[in-house]
Order: structure tokens, then sequence, then C-alpha cells
């Protein structure tokens, strides 16, 4: 859910930008920008995105939305939330593995 955020904010600041409000663009494009660090940052874990930052037995679930963010960013030609070729690959791996062929040995998984 917060990926697509991220993807949402850059998505205003473009709208901003078209309707000519750059001061509205550059606060949206701050706040973008500044959030993407820190969902690099407090989430990724060397594989995938965690679900949250805190202690909670759960924080580490593997959401298959968490390249939700990702998707809207490069269907409306915005830019990348993850600026990583190989950590998008390796959460959508880890997604696919995990949420699909681990599930009953992937004949139940997410779209089968």
């Amino acid at each position: 859910m917060i990926h697509t955020l991220y993807g949402l904010n850059s998505a205003a600041a473009k709208m901003a930008e078209i309707v000519g409000d750059s001061k509205l663009r550059d606060e949206y494009t701050n706040s973008y920008e500044s959030a993407r660090q820190v969902y690099h940052r407090k989430l990724w874990n060397g594989k995938y995105y965690n679900y949250d930052s805190s202690n909670s037995p759960h924080h580490d679930s593997i959401m298959t939305d968490q390249m939700a963010g990702q998707w809207y960013a490069h269907a409306c030609s915005l830019p990348p939330v993850v600026l990583d070729p190989d950590h998008a690959r390796s959460a959508l791996s880890t997604v696919y593995q995990y949420n699909v062929m681990q599930f009953v040995n992937g004949n139940l998984g997410a779209g089968m």
C-alpha cells in the first residue's frame, strides 16, 4: 500500500507540472523523493520489501502488492519507485516463490 502512495505523489507532481503549479510540483517531488529513500532504507531486507518497519511478528510478511507502486509508475510513464532493477526483480521473484509456488505446490497461488 505505502509503495502505491509514493507512486501517487509522483503522479500528483506530474499533474501539478501540467497545470503550471511549480510550487506544488516541487512539494510533491520532494515528498516523493524523500519517501522513496526512506521506503528503501527501512523496508528493503536484501530480498524483498518488508510489510513495515515495526517489531510486529508480521513485519516481514511477503505482500503481493509490494511492487504495485512500481507498476503504477511504469503504467503512467512516471519515474520508478524502486530505482534498482535487481531489487525489483528480487521482490517479484520472492512474491512468486512464496505466494504462488509454495501455496498448494503452485496450483492455487495468486492468479493460478
